[in-house]
């Protein structure tokens, strides 16, 4: 098993923000959404289900999303920590470069018009990998790391080409790897009982 680990680099909050830096967490992401190349600043949320990005956000960074797209677009209703209604789109953008090390080529990511201004990086990636947040000796603001980056690339890699696949659907991987791993098992289970009834058919009758 590969121990390489990718840091997912700290970056200042986008805005002034009243708790102290230990209790929240953003990173940068550089990617390119309707060619253009983009940098965003996310916050790094384990309690959000999707990575969602803020149409207004967007549109500050001089990308303009076609509406008559969103439209035409099944969305997902989720609910807030306010307990207020977030509608999400589905929504692919290109060289989504998480670390350093990681970057994916093509992956679904979400927007949404209720976050604004905001962008969360959620469960949805990070549950892609191994990750933690680890104090670093003389450092009170701990760091999030990728661990074993290898290793799951190249999981997330081989389904891609198996199923032939051209963007990362974070959903449809996950249905994917559980669907494999109970044909794996179902197949498991058959060698099993082939071979036991094998051992009883030798058996010679009295």
């Amino acid at each position: 098993m590969s121990n390489l680990r990718s840091e997912l680099t700290r970056s200042n909050p986008p805005y002034k923000i009243n708790t102290n830096n230990r209790f929240s967490y953003y990173t940068t992401i550089e990617f390119v959404i309707d060619n253009m190349r983009r940098h965003i600043q996310f916050k790094v949320d384990t309690g959000s289900p999707h990575t969602i990005i803020g149409i207004e956000l967007l549109a500050k960074k001089g990308v303009h999303i076609d509406q008559r797209i969103l439209q035409n677009t099944p969305s997902t209703n989720l609910k807030a920590a306010t307990d207020s209604d977030v509608n999400i789109y589905p929504y692919t953008v290109k060289e989504f470069q998480l670390t350093d090390e990681i970057c994916f080529e093509n992956i679904q990511i979400y927007l949404s018009y209720e976050i604004k201004y905001r962008a969360v990086l959620g469960m949805d990636i990070l549950s892609l990998f191994d990750f933690q947040y680890k104090h670093e000796k003389g450092n009170m603001l701990g760091t999030f790391w990728i661990n074993n980056y290898e290793e799951h690339l190249q999981k997330i890699n081989n389904i891609l080409k198996r199923k032939n696949l051209d963007y990362v659907d974070v959903e449809q991987i996950f249905l994917l790897d559980e669907s494999e791993k109970k044909s794996v098992n179902y197949t498991q289970q058959d060698l099993e009982a082939n071979f036991i009834q094998n051992q009883i058919n030798q058996i010679p009758d009295k």
